[in-house]
């Protein structure tokens, strides 16, 4: 049989009784569903919201890839933050994120399909990068 410890400092729960969880007025009804673990419905609900925010609905208005999943300043990776995904969530919904890469045809969080389509970047005298756009 273990002995109690001494000294041992406890937090008196009574404390905390007022507190509430905040929740986001932005968070829709899907979004609010897909719960805190990440995957691909985060990925294509944080996808389909930067592009629908940003107006990229036509292909002469791609959004480039680096600027939608960059690592660390990424619109999609601000989207998920957004969700309240911790960062190992975060990392688990941009693993799948090379899906998204070639465009097709996906489902936000509500269940809405929507189309991506792939297009260039123009960058200056280059050839430019890939980019999506929201085709539907």
């Amino acid at each position: 049989m273990s002995r109690p410890r001494k000294n041992v400092k406890r937090i008196d729960p009574r404390y905390f009784m007022d507190e509430k969880m905040e929740t986001l007025s932005e968070v829709s009804q899907g979004e609010a569903g897909l719960g805190r673990a990440g995957g691909e419905g985060h990925l294509a609900q944080a996808v389909a919201k930067a592009l629908t925010d940003g107006r990229h609905e036509s292909e002469e208005n791609p959004l480039s890839l680096s600027a939608l999943f960059d690592s660390q300043t990424g619109i999609v990776r601000r989207h998920l933050e957004e969700f309240g995904l911790d960062q190992r969530g975060i990392q688990s919904a941009l693993a799948s994120q090379r899906k998204f890469h070639r465009g097709g045809e996906f489902m936000d969080a509500d269940g809405r399909p929507f189309t991506l389509g792939a297009a260039t970047v123009r960058v200056g005298d280059s050839a430019g990068e890939q980019g999506l756009y929201l085709a539907s």
